[in-house]
């Protein structure tokens, strides 16, 4: 981060080491997958506090889709119990585990023929509910459904209508008994509720919204609008309404980006973007807007408003994450680490007073845990363990801190790269698509994106005449512009702040403020945000099948 804080945005202590020790802070909640951490913006009692206050009812929101996308809550551990999900198959109760989807009760359907019937239970239930309940069902209904139709059969072969043949091949058939069959993985067929608790989501944006604002050296006195600070005794607390705006593609690049977001590299991601908005220069006396714009899972995109009367410096800093799980590796330390010490520290960004808070930490926390005889030397025996407990304390603690930072890197990647590759990708498909003919047979990416029916759709839109080709090409002129040797070089600044529609060059912020209520009552808000459910939702679903294939 760039700025040290140097104080506790909530309480508004500056940081001592003693009454008012330093938080290791997760700006995106930790329990949904987040990896970025800073310790100079709240204190441990404050941190601890909101963690309770806020944090816990805002991951509760995320809880199931973090569980079936198999987020890591902690990446240093590995020894992490299987949660389950509960869902839903009609009026039936279901539960996700392992990848597999399973009913909370067993029951049994019998196909239309009657040749099978099919137990839905997990394992461990299948087999005590085949003998006890299904076994038995079948038998009880082959006898009674026997002496009915042996006498009905036994009449149409004395009256003729059957031969002896066919009476015995029917008789054989119809005490044939179905076969078992045992389905322990429903998933395909099952709803997973998402429920909204709105006061609780937007307090958790609100809280990710000053931790990344405070990361960059904000001071708490420039975030009114979400902060509020007591006069009398300087200390603060989130407010309970804020002013977030849900994000709808206005801009033609962001429609042709979260039509097909699914398809593009790094989905699902977290996001973050802080930026401001410039008033007119001319009136505005530096006056902006603060704002952080806040995308979790690729799916639920905020704008949340920290000031709208801003006279800082103007802003645009970003952070972007994968979140799916991957392979966790050891870090290896050989003598070429203590050779090139330095190095690595630099390169993962680990101060020595970062280590050494840390070792004093754990150094506290395992002297606690020791108990001296009254009748020991306990100078002479204290002197021996300070010497014992800092070997073990350096050894181990800055190993663990690397090893920890090495796998938080893993997880993040180059955003502005991926905002420049896509849109680049998006010119290429637009090329593409003018000529569909001529490239529909080159390869099999081509092929499934021209048969792609909202992107195909969201293309003639804007495509649909010379207005619409204008705009466009200038809405990918805000993302090039050229050096002093004329070269082309990429500008991601505008990237979820500014679009041009009808030849005039908008604002989010103003838009979406404006438009909100109307995009609420024609409903186009509510489908947007169905679609990015779904497509969520289709990528956990397809990510299952990945893992129980490896199993």
């Amino acid at each position: 981060m760039s700025k040290s804080m140097n104080k506790c945005y909530l309480c508004g202590k500056e940081f001592d080491d003693k009454d008012v020790k330093k938080h290791d802070e997760h700006i995106i909640q930790q329990s949904i997958g987040g990896n970025l951490t800073v310790n100079d913006i709240l204190c441990s009692s404050c941190g601890s506090k909101l963690g309770n206050e806020v944090d816990v009812p805002f991951v509760k929101i995320f809880e199931d889709i973090a569980t079936r996308l198999d987020i890591k809550q902690d990446r240093k551990g590995n020894n992490q119990s299987t949660k389950s999900v509960k869902g839903k198959m009609g009026n039936i109760d279901v539960v996700w585990k392992d990848f597999k989807v399973s009913p909370v009760k067993p029951f049994h359907l019998y196909t239309i023929d009657k040749r099978f019937v099919i137990i839905y239970a997990n394992e461990q239930t299948a087999e005590s509910y085949k003998s006890k309940k299904v076994k038995k069902e079948i038998n009880e209904n082959l006898l009674n459904q026997i002496f009915i139709k042996s006498k009905k059969l036994k009449w149409l072969n004395e009256v003729k209508i059957l031969t002896l043949k066919d009476f015995q091949y029917q008789f054989s058939e119809f005490c044939r008994k179905p076969e078992v069959i045992i389905c322990d993985d429903i998933d395909g067929l099952v709803k997973f509720p998402f429920n909204m608790d709105n006061k609780a989501f937007k307090k958790g944006l609100a809280k990710i919204a000053i931790g990344f604002a405070s990361s960059f050296g904000v001071e708490r006195e420039d975030i009114p609008l979400v902060l509020n600070i007591d006069k009398n005794t300087n200390e603060a607390k989130i407010h309970d309404k804020i002013l977030a705006i849900p994000f709808y593609p206005l801009g033609v690049i962001d429609e042709l980006i979260e039509v097909q977001k699914n398809e593009f590299e790094h989905y699902p991601f977290h996001n973050l973007i802080l930026f401001t908005i410039d008033y007119d220069p001319k009136v505005s006396k530096g006056k902006k807007v603060l704002i952080c714009y806040i995308e979790l899972f690729s799916t639920f995109e905020w704008y949340v408003i920290l000031n709208e009367e801003y006279y800082g410096d103007s802003i645009y800093e970003f952070y972007a994450q994968q979140i799916l799980k991957k392979d966790d590796y050891k870090v290896e330390f050989g003598r070429r680490y203590y050779k090139e010490r330095n190095i690595w520290l630099n390169s993962l960004g680990i101060t020595e007073e970062y280590i050494n808070k840390k070792i004093k930490n754990q150094k506290s926390k395992m002297l606690s845990k020791l108990k001296w005889s009254q009748k020991s030397s306990i100078p002479l025996i204290t002197q021996q363990a300070d010497i014992f407990l800092n070997l073990m304390c350096c050894f181990g603690i800055e190993h663990e801190i690397i090893q920890e930072e090495t796998i938080k890197q893993k997880y993040k990647f180059d955003f502005e790269g991926y905002i420049q590759n896509t849109v680049s990708g998006i010119n290429n498909q637009v090329l593409i698509f003018k000529d569909k003919e001529k490239f529909s047979h080159i390869n099999n990416d081509i092929t499934k994106f021209l048969n792609n029916k909202d992107i195909v759709a969201t293309y003639n839109n804007v495509l649909s005449s010379f207005e619409e080709h204008q705009n466009l090409r200038k809405n990918f002129f805000l993302f090039y512009s050229l050096d002093e040797e004329e070269n082309e070089i990429f500008l991601i600044n505008s990237f979820r702040v500014f679009y041009y529609k009808e030849g005039k060059l908008k604002n989010y912020y103003s838009e979406l403020l404006d438009n909100f209520q109307l995009f609420q009552n024609d409903g186009s808000l509510k489908d947007y945000n169905h679609k990015k459910m779904y497509m969520l939702e289709k990528h956990i679903f397809q990510e299952n099948i990945k893992q129980k294939i490896k199993k």
